[in-house]
C-alpha cells in the first residue's frame, strides 16, 4: 500500500469498502471505530490512487501523459472504466475523492450477524473513513402498542438500516449473479437468440441507413449467423468481446441504479408493513425481527419493480444504445484495418453491421432477462432463455428508437419482410 508507483500487472488490485457514483466518485473504508482514522484514511487514499492509475491505462498516454498511461489496459481496467462511466459516447469525466456527506451521525446499520440481539452502528469519523461498533438494549425494540409518533421515531432510527439491507439485497441477488452471467456470454448464442427476436427490425434499420430496399438486405438464417461469427472470431474477437461486456455492464449499472432508487422510495412503506407483520402475536418487536420481515417484503417488491425499472431505463437509453453500437462498429472496422490488415467487402460490412446491432440488442435483452429471472428466483436459463425473458420489453423500446431514427411514424417504407 505504501507503493505510489504504477501497479505491476501481477498485483492484486484489491477492492475499496465503500464508493458512491457520480461525476466525482467518492471512496471510503470501514474499520472498527477505534481504528477508523488510523487505518481507514490511508487505505481510502490508496484506492483513489489505484483508481486514477486504472483510468490512466484506459485513456492512454495521449490523455494521461504524466500518469500510468504507458501501461497497457487490462480487462479489469476496462470493467472498472465502464463501471465509473469513463468509456462510451455518453462517457463523463470522472475523478475520485474521499467519501463525505454520509453517516454524519450515529446510524443504525442493522442487527449484528454475530449476535442478533445486538445492533450494529456506524458513523463517518473523517472524510474517507467510517467507524462501526455494536450496542444492545431496549432502545432497539418497539412496543407493538406504541403510538403513531413512537412508531415514526423508531422508523426514523432504523431507516438507514433498511437502506443498507436494500444495498446488500441488490448486491447478493442481482449484482454478483449478473456479473457472472456477463462473463459467460457467448457471441454465437447472442447472435442466434438476438436474430430470432430482433433480426427483422435491424434489417429495416440497415436498409434505411444504406438507402436500399429491404429485400436487398440479407436475412440472417443459421448459415449467415455462422458466417458473421466466423468473420468476428477470425478478425476482431478481442474488441467485440470487450465491447460486448462493457455494454452489458453499463446497462447493468444503470438498471440496478434505477432499481435501487425505486426500492429506496418504497422503504418507509415496507417498514410500516414489516412492523405490522412482526407484531402479530407478540408484545414487542426487536430490530432483528423487524428486519427479517423487511427482507421478505423486499423480495416481493423487487419482483414487482424489475419490469418498471427496465421500462424506465430502456426508454431513456434506447437512442444511447444505438450510439454505442455505432461506436462499436467503427471500432471493429478500425481494429480490422489496423491490426489485421483485412479489407471487408461491401456484403461483409453489411453483415457485420447487422450482426453488431443484433448482438447489442441481444445483450440488452440478456441483462434485462437475467434480472427478471433473478427477481422471480428462477433457475439459470442460459443465454437463449435470458434473451427470451427480456426480449419483449427490449423490442418495444428498440422499435420506437429505430422508428425515430428512420424518421417514420412507426411504419417502415419499402419492401416488408
Amino acid at each position: 500500500m505504501d507503493d505510489t508507483g504504477c501497479q505491476p500487472p501481477s498485483r492484486n488490485p484489491g477492492r475499496a469498502d465503500l464508493w458512491r457514483d457520480g461525476f466525482t466518485v467518492q471512496v471510503g473504508e470501514i474499520k472498527p471505530i477505534g481504528f477508523a482514522d488510523s487505518y481507514g484514511i490511508p487505505e481510502a487514499k490508496h484506492y483513489i490512487r489505484r483508481a486514477n492509475q486504472s483510468v490512466d491505462r484506459v485513456l492512454g498516454p495521449e490523455m494521461r501523459p504524466s500518469g500510468c498511461g504507458n501501461q497497457p489496459a487490462g480487462e479489469d481496467d476496462l470493467r472498472f472504466a465502464a463501471d465509473v462511466g469513463v468509456l462510451g459516447p455518453i462517457a463523463v469525466p470522472t475523478s475520485f475523492e474521499m467519501l463525505t456527506g454520509v453517516l454524519t451521525n450515529d446510524t443504525v446499520i442493522g442487527s449484528f450477524d454475530g449476535d442478533r440481539d445486538r445492533t450494529l452502528k456506524a458513523r463517518l469519523t473523517s472524510p474517507g473513513a467510517v467507524g462501526y461498533w455494536c450496542t444492545g438494549g431496549a432502545s432497539e425494540t418497539l412496543p407493538c402498542d406504541a403510538s403513531s409518533e413512537q412508531v415514526t421515531e423508531f422508523l426514523d432510527r432504523v431507516t438507514s438500516s433498511a437502506y443498507h439491507e436494500v444495498d446488500r439485497f441488490l448486491e447478493e441477488r442481482f449484482v454478483q449473479p449478473i456479473d457472472k452471467a456477463i462473463d459467460q456470454m457467448d457471441l454465437r448464442q447472442l447472435l442466434t437468440a438476438g436474430n430470432e427476436y430482433f433480426g427483422e427490425r435491424v434489417r429495416a434499420l440497415v436498409a434505411t441507413q444504406f438507402g436500399v430496399p429491404l429485400a436487398t438486405i440479407p436475412q440472417l438464417d443459421q448459415e449467415t449467423v455462422e458466417r458473421i461469427a466466423r468473420l468476428v472470431e477470425s478478425n476482431v474477437r478481442g474488441p467485440v468481446r470487450s465491447m460486448s461486456r462493457t455494454l452489458a455492464r453499463r446497462l447493468k449499472n444503470i438498471l440496478l441504479g434505477e432499481m435501487r432508487r425505486l426500492l429506496r422510495e418504497s422503504v418507509r412503506i415496507l417498514l410500516r408493513q414489516a412492523v405490522a407483520a412482526a407484531c402479530v402475536g407478540v408484545p414487542v418487536v426487536t430490530l432483528a425481527a423487524l428486519m427479517d420481515q423487511f427482507r421478505k417484503l423486499l423480495e416481493e417488491e423487487a419482483r414487482r419493480l424489475v419490469p418498471v425499472a427496465v421500462q424506465s431505463v430502456l426508454a431513456t437509453l434506447a437512442t444511447a444504445m444505438l450510439q454505442e453500437v455505432a461506436a462499436a462498429i467503427n471500432a471493429i472496422e478500425q481494429a480490422i484495418e489496423s491490426f489485421f490488415e483485412a479489407v471487408l467487402t461491401v456484403a461483409e460490412k453489411v453483415l457485420m453491421i447487422i450482426g453488431a446491432f443484433i448482438v447489442a440488442a441481444a445483450i440488452f435483452a440478456f441483462v434485462v432477462g437475467v434480472a427478471i429471472l433473478l427477481a422471480k428466483a428462477a433457475a439459470a436459463a442460459g443465454v437463449a432463455g435470458a434473451v427470451a425473458a427480456g426480449a419483449a420489453l427490449v423490442l418495444v423500446v428498440l422499435s420506437r428508437a429505430i422508428d425515430t431514427l428512420m424518421g417514420s411514424d412507426g411504419t417502415e417504407g419499402g419492401d416488408t419482410a
